[in-house]
């Protein structure tokens, strides 16, 4: 007998300050935090989502949308298609979600660095 489970993650973990601590690939690539140095990604309750890179010389902030959906994570980019992202890991400290591009499978590792108590705005 085949069982088939929807994991339903709770939007309300994703709420707050997110860091990037590592992000490996399928063709053997691990990349570490110090290359994603400052980089945060906020994600509030009307499911707006601000990455904040202080490296970059014109993008330095970037917003967007995001929306879980059963096991899976949506950006979307005013100019961009809607991206899927499988969530493997959704608790109140952690997020490890994989994107597949191509052949290349891309999994990126969060650790969150502040929770968002009021109502988000």
């Amino acid at each position: 007998m085949l069982s088939f489970t929807t994991f339903q993650y709770s939007e309300k973990d994703l709420i707050g300050t997110w860091k990037i601590i590592k992000i490996k690939n399928n063709l053997g690539s691990k990349i570490d935090s110090t290359a994603f140095l400052g980089e945060t990604f906020t994600y509030k309750m009307d499911h707006s989502v601000i990455h904040f890179n202080p490296n970059h010389p014109i993008e330095q902030k970037q917003k967007g949308r995001w929306e879980i959906k059963n096991d899976t994570l949506f950006q979307y980019n005013p100019t961009e298609k809607k991206m899927p992202f499988k969530i493997l890991t959704l608790n109140k400290n952690e997020l490890t979600i994989q994107q597949k591009m191509e052949d290349i499978l891309t999994t990126i590792f969060y650790k969150k660095t502040t929770t968002i108590v009021n109502n988000g705005n």
